[in-house]
């Protein structure tokens, strides 16, 4: 369900802050799905791979598929239901084994998580670190990934990522 392109300029946008944290320059050489991306600096490949995290899967469609009906929602307990949603996905991706491959060839990878809600805000990463905090056996466990950055959609300008693990 993920757009190929909203996929591509999330990994340059997050490339282009972690190019710079890191005062390195590494570059996409290799798009193998999964995982979405290899890149390499010319000593040193690492693989990242990307995942949207929305409230509800009736969000995620409308905002992927140009024919879904749009519906108006209560919104309830708004920061709680991202932050499980957040939690479920990681932990779907930190035991996923596809990325096998990948991690036996480069290493552990770099998981980077957009959360896709337009209401996201300091209240929301305050409730998702707390839920992390309560979750030391999964974050000790992340066999795959060294490093996970949390992002929020906001049309990818200013894009700020922040390392949660």
């Amino acid at each position: 369900m993920v757009n190929a392109n909203h996929e591509k300029i999330v990994i340059e946008k997050f490339l282009e802050f972690y190019n710079k944290e890191n005062n390195i320059t590494y570059k996409v050489i290799k798009r193998p799905d999964p995982p979405d991306a290899v890149v390499s600096n010319g000593k040193l490949s690492i693989w990242i791979e990307h995942c949207d995290v929305y409230r509800s899967v009736d969000e995620a469609k409308e905002d992927n598929l140009e024919d879904y009906p749009r519906r108006i929602r209560p919104i309830v307990n708004l920061d709680e239901r991202i932050a499980q949603k957040f939690l479920i996905n990681l932990e779907n991706k930190l035991t996923k084994k596809s990325y096998e491959d990948a991690y036996n060839t480069y290493g552990k990878g770099i998981l980077v998580m957009v959360i896709r809600d337009c209401l996201f805000d300091a209240g929301t990463l305050e409730t998702i670190k707390k839920v992390l905090r309560s979750e030391t056996d999964l974050i000790k466990n992340k066999k795959y990934f060294k490093e996970v950055y949390i992002t929020w959609n906001n049309k990818y300008v200013d894009c700020v990522f922040q390392k949660i693990i």
